[in-house]
């Protein structure tokens, strides 16, 4: 009796773990070479044309009206976390309303709504401040539940490196 016990738990124990190799599969790393951003995005998002200037990636999903824009840019106004927070929440072009916002140190994180669509946006600054390494994520307000767990690792992935146009010294 006690060697089918341990035989079930080895059965569950094996089953979990191909459950989460099988999750992992569902997710693809994308790098921005200019500004050494990376994040984990889901599978069913699809990368759509790099801009000319190489600053980042836009990835629509497949399945519903969902996108995430991952880009990197200068902090040409040399904004600190708390004054970039204050512009972006106060965007009308970016947030209708505002339901939740954070900051650090060297990051900030804003989420609201625009219209029908909830907005997720978070920004680490990096290098000194110098650069901004960004991504936002847009969704139908219906897509809340299925899209808590993407924009809990969409966030927690989402790492500043270097890249050929970070400063040198980066």
């Amino acid at each position: 009796m006690f060697q089918g016990k341990v035989s079930v738990f080895v059965l569950l124990i094996t089953l979990v773990f191909s459950l989460g190799e099988a999750s992992s599969e569902e997710w693809r790393s994308y790098l921005n070479g200019r500004f050494g951003i990376s994040v984990d995005v889901p599978a069913e998002f699809q990368a759509q044309e790099a801009p000319t200037n190489d600053d980042g990636r836009l990835f629509s999903s497949v399945t519903s009206g969902a996108s995430l824009l991952v880009f990197g840019a200068y902090n040409v106004f040399d904004q600190s976390p708390a004054a970039y927070l204050s512009e972006l929440v106060s965007s009308p072009d970016v947030f209708t309303s505002v339901e939740y916002q954070r900051q650090g140190r060297d990051w900030i994180v804003a989420s609201g709504f625009l219209g029908d669509d909830i907005v997720y946006q978070k920004t680490v600054f990096s290098c000194g401040g110098e650069v901004l390494s960004t991504l936002t994520l847009t969704y139908p307000k219906s897509d809340k539940t299925r899209m808590d767990p993407v924009v809990t690792r969409v966030s927690k992935s989402l790492k500043a490196g270097r890249g050929y146009g970070t400063p040198d010294g980066c």
